[in-house]
Parts: structure tokens; C-alpha cells; sequence
């Protein structure tokens, strides 16, 4: 769709609609129609991270591990920006649609207001579009639905500001089956916030973008397969410390489950002073491993920074209570990994290195890692939504 008209579309619906309903006489759309394009939009079953499962060994005389605790808080932080997100899509998608456009094939939800904002008139808008009909959609590369939430102010088109774009084709019949991605953009919330309010308090700033698939494994049918590769970019939020440096982190996360067997898995790489001789910052790639929300290993490496040259391998692994029953440290000062420390026996993890490796990671999605990295560095181009023609 072409900047030109979706902003025009955008000021339509803030004559005629208001935030209100089709008016009597016929929606002009089958309810149907509606609810398969609501599909396009990411799904929280989708996106939300499983927890990490919490060790129980405290209770039972086990050894409390460290990298599932570790992570739970990464998860749980995950989660609640994911939700907040989520939470918004499904608030405006939840009311009738404002306008429906048969020709374009676009869904419009708004303007609504936003009675939390200091600014009057500020609102909100939701459009899907369908793009089956593009001159340019070719169905073997693209993804079939596109769609946005676009802040504004009164019915001035110059002030609409995208916050979150995506494309999507779910796989019709389902709830949250398909492939998709989306970002979005905290700089441009913070961005019209600074002209139009430039004495708010402290705002959440940096991007976010994310790719999804859900659906039948290609060897058991009967299995459901989910895969997230995401990433964040100077992200901050709003009650970030004064000084508190930016997050900026990758990962990939994946669930396998049949109904008796349940596997997840999660690959984090990121950037913290982890190693606290001088301020300089390591790389770290933590990679974890569960076997029915219960046994499972984690190897965690540490690179750079106070390390200089040297690598640094922690290997943990854990029983069904989440009890530690193994745990490592090797270091690598380039004559090969050397022993640093080792408790408990290797033979008790359920993964040795090589089932291990097995495991996926983001060395494995090389393309939708550079993807996501892209659209959170950069954020959502000036031009989209997509031309369309």
C-alpha cells in the first residue's frame, strides 16, 4: 500500500468512523472474512516464551542450578514485553472494525482513543491488509498479510507515527499456525512523544523484531513444532536505572511436543560485564535444554571483554527436579580447552556434547538472524506498509 493512500485511509477513518463501529444498514464485510484476517496478527500461545522450570533440589536436598535460574528472569522480562505488545493488538482488534476497504482488502481499527495519554486527542489504529491482490505478492516468496499499529493526534495525517509493523500468512483453519514477523518500534513512540509532548517522563526506547512459526512437525504430523527468532536493540525500558546500559540481545527459542514428549529449548546471546575485573563488557551465548519441563543441560560461553583473547565453557546439566547433577568450567587460552572445575558425573546428563550440539541454535538460522538484527537496528522503513501498488 502506498504511504500516500494508507495515510489518506487513515484520515477517512478519522472522519466517518471515531473509533466506532460500521454504521447501520450492513457492515459490508462477512464475519468470516474478519476473522481469518485477525489471523495474521502474532499469537500469544506463538510468541510467549516458556519459563524455564524452577529448581525444586532446595527442597529435597539437591543442588540448586545455576543457568535455568539465570534465565528465568530473562524469560519472565521477555514475556512481559511480549504481553504488553499483545495486549494492545488484541485490545483494538477486540472492537467492530471502522472501515472495511474491498477493493485494497484492508481491515481498519480506529482511531481509539488513548485515555492514558497526557496528550489530547492521541490515538490509535489498527489496519490488516490482504495481498493476495498485489501487482508484486508472489505467493511462493511472501507472506500474504501485512499489518500495522500507527499512533496519531487529531486528524492531522502529518503527525501518524508507526509503532509496530508485520507480515503474516497464517494457515487458514487454525488459531496460530503459519509464519510471520513484525517489529516494533519504541524510537518512533519516543520520537512522537518528543514533538508533541516533549515533557514526558521517562518512555521505554530501542526496538524489538521477531520472526515466528507454528505447525505440524514435516516427520510426525501429529507433533506441533513453535520456533521464535528475535531480537533487541538499545532497548531500555521505562524504568530503566539512570545509567543502566542498553540490552541488546538475541535469541532463539523452540518448542517440540506429541502430547507425551515435550522438548524446549532456548539460545541466548547478549552482552553483560559478566566478568567483573574492569567495567569492559563479554559476549555471551547461554543455550539451555529441557525434556518435559524437567531434566536438561545448558552450556554457556563467554568470550571477549575481560577474557581478551581466551574462551571460557560452562557445562551444567540436571535432573527431573531441575537438580543440578553435573556442572564444568574449561577455558580455552589457545592451546586447546583445558579443565578449570568439575562436580558431579558427566554420565548423569540426559545430552552428551555431540546430542548436544544436535540441539538447535542461532548458528542454525544464520538468514532470519541477520533479518531480525536488521529491523531492530534500523527500524521500520519510511516506506512501509509495503507499496502494493
Amino acid at each position: 500500500m502506498k504511504r500516500s493512500m494508507w495515510v489518506a485511509a487513515m484520515a477517512t477513518a478519522a472522519v466517518v468512523g471515531g473509533g466506532c463501529g460500521p454504521e447501520e444498514g450492513g457492515k459490508g464485510y462477512d464475519d468470516e472474512d474478519l476473522s481469518r484476517y485477525k489471523t495474521a496478527l502474532p499469537a500469544r500461545s506463538t510468541l510467549a516464551l516458556r519459563n524455564p522450570p524452577t529448581s525444586t533440589a532446595a527442597a529435597f536436598g539437591g543442588t540448586p542450578t545455576i543457568y535455568p535460574e539465570f534465565a528465568v528472569p530473562v524469560a519472565m522480562q521477555i514475556n512481559g514485553l511480549v504481553g504488553g505488545t499483545l495486549d494492545i493488538i488484541e485490545l483494538i482488534a477486540a472492537q467492530e472494525p471502522t472501515l472495511y476497504d474491498s477493493d485494497d482488502l484492508e481491515f481498519w481499527w480506529g482511531p481509539i482513543p488513548d485515555s492514558e495519554s497526557a496528550l489530547a486527542d492521541d490515538h490509535f489504529s489498527l489496519f490488516i491488509h490482504d495481498r493476495i491482490e498485489d501487482a508484486d505478492y508472489d505467493p511462493q516468496t511472501d507472506l500474504r498479510y501485512e499489518f500495522a499499529i500507527i499512533r496519531g493526534l487529531g486528524n492531522d495525517v502529518a503527525n501518524l507515527t508507526p509503532i509496530l509493523y508485520g507480515v503474516a500468512s497464517p494457515v487458514e483453519g487454525t488459531e496460530d499456525h503459519g509464519i510471520g514477523a513484525f517489529i516494533y518500534d519504541f524510537d518512533n513512540n519516543v520520537a512522537f512523544e518528543n514533538e508533541h509532548n516533549p515533557g514526558h517522563g521517562p518512555l521505554t526506547s530501542g526496538r524489538m523484531a521477531t520472526i515466528f512459526l507454528k505447525g505440524p512437525d514435516e516427520d510426525n504430523p501429529a507433533a506441533e513444532v513453535t520456533a521464535v527468532v528475535a531480537a533487541f536493540r538499545d532497548f531500555l525500558p521505562e524504568d530503566a536505572i539512570v545509567g543502566e546500559p542498553a540490552i541488546n540481545v538475541d535469541y532463539f527459542w523452540g518448542n517440540f511436543t506429541d502430547g507425551v514428549a515435550d522438548f524446549d529449548f532456548i539460545d541466548l546471546e547478549f552482552l553483560a560485564d559478566v566478568i567483573n575485573d574492569t567495567t569492559a563488557v563479554e559476549n555471551m551465548d547461554m543455550k539451555l535444554a529441557f525434556y518435559n519441563n524437567g531434566i536438561g543441560r545448558a552450556e554457556v560461553g563467554v568470550t571477549n571483554g575481560d577474557l581478551g583473547t581466551d574462551d571460557f565453557l560452562a557445562v551444567e546439566c540436571w535432573d527431573a527436579a531441575v537438580s543440578q547433577t553435573y556442572l564444568s568450567y574449561t577455558v580455552d587460552t589457545g592451546g586447546g580447552p583445558v579443565l578449570a572445575g568439575e562436580s558431579g558425573a558427566a554420565a548423569s546428563c540426559v545430552w552428551d556434547a555431540t546430542q548436544f550440539g544436535e540441539v538447535p541454535d542461532l548458528s542454525d538460522v544464520p538468514g532470519m538472524q541477520t533479518l531480525v538484527d536488521d529491523l531492530a537496528t534500523f527500524g521500520i522503513p519510511e516506506d512501509l506498509p509495503a507499496d502494493n501498488g
